[in-house]
């Protein structure tokens, strides 16, 4: 059971780069992580759940920052709810490399720019592999695998294409 929620979790990580519109690679995201959350939680890695469950949480939120600028203000309240929930869960170095996805995370979901979203979201893979490594997950280093592959293909192809459109 532990295994097959991150395995759905993946599905999602691989999809949500594959779509060029910012509001359904957020909510490909979130569904990804809720059922993180449940993988990380059964596992024993409570930062990781904590951090799965506000990333999902604030990809909902990251949704209207495009058309409602006001909606700013809301999101960025969770980054203190991020640093808290790191403090109370605190498990060593795999609570280090949470914290650091998730601030990068936060930055990126913060841009309305699909290129640069997608930039910050690909550097932010690597700390999750750093905590998928400590804390064992199996499922957690494969959808860094499919994300880190499919992101990175999905950026590199628009970063192409906005190139060629210039010329």
């Amino acid at each position: 059971m532990i295994d097959l929620l991150g395995y759905i979790g993946i599905a999602m990580n691989f999809l949500w780069p594959l779509f060029r519109k910012r509001a359904v690679m957020l909510l490909l995201q979130a569904v990804g992580a809720f059922f993180f959350t449940a993988h990380f939680g059964l596992l024993g890695a409570t930062t990781g759940a904590w951090m799965a469950l506000v990333a999902g949480a604030q990809a909902l939120l990251a949704i209207p920052l495009e058309k409602k600028p006001y909606f700013r203000n809301i999101y960025l309240l969770t980054i203190p709810v991020i640093a808290l929930l790191v403090i109370i869960s605190w498990n060593g170095l795999s609570s280090v490399f949470c914290a650091i996805a998730m601030i990068i995370i936060s930055i990126g979901r913060y841009q309305t720019n699909v290129l640069q979203f997608r930039l910050y979201l690909i550097l932010a893979e690597f700390f999750w592999v750093g905590h998928n490594i400590l804390v064992v997950s199996i499922p957690g280093l494969v959808s860094d695998a499919v994300t880190l592959s499919s992101g990175i293909w999905m950026y590199l192809k628009e970063r192409r294409e906005k190139i060629i459109a210039k010329n």
